[in-house]
């Protein structure tokens, strides 16, 4: 049988980022390390509940993610030619065995 994860999902890479001051007090970025793991991204169009909560706006996208995935406020994701930072992570379970992770991922515009 195959594996439900890689049948439906889709490839994504996670950067690990660290925030340092540079000599002048600016935050600088950097990417501590890459992960490729196999989620489900859907992008927001703008009639979802989150959308209208105000928590993600249109173009801005959920990701579901493996319990065992290590995922992280702040790290980037990289999905259809679009970076998304990680504002939000929620661990889903049924009873006490965990599901899924979903993170709301906020689009970086550049």
């Amino acid at each position: 049988m195959a594996d439900l994860d890689t049948e439906f999902g889709k490839t994504v890479s996670v950067y690990k980022i660290a925030e340092s001051l540079n000599d002048r007090g600016d935050v600088t970025k950097s990417t501590v390390s890459t992960l490729s793991v196999v989620c489900e991204i859907q992008v927001m169009s703008g009639n979802e509940r989150e959308v209208r909560a105000g928590i993600l706006k249109t173009g801005d996208a959920i990701g579901f993610f493996r319990p065992s995935d290590n995922i992280a406020i702040g790290d980037e994701v990289e999905y259809q030619n679009n970076t998304y930072v990680v504002v939000g992570l929620f661990l889903e379970q049924l009873g006490t065995v965990p599901v899924y992770q979903e993170a709301h991922l906020q689009r970086i515009v550049k």
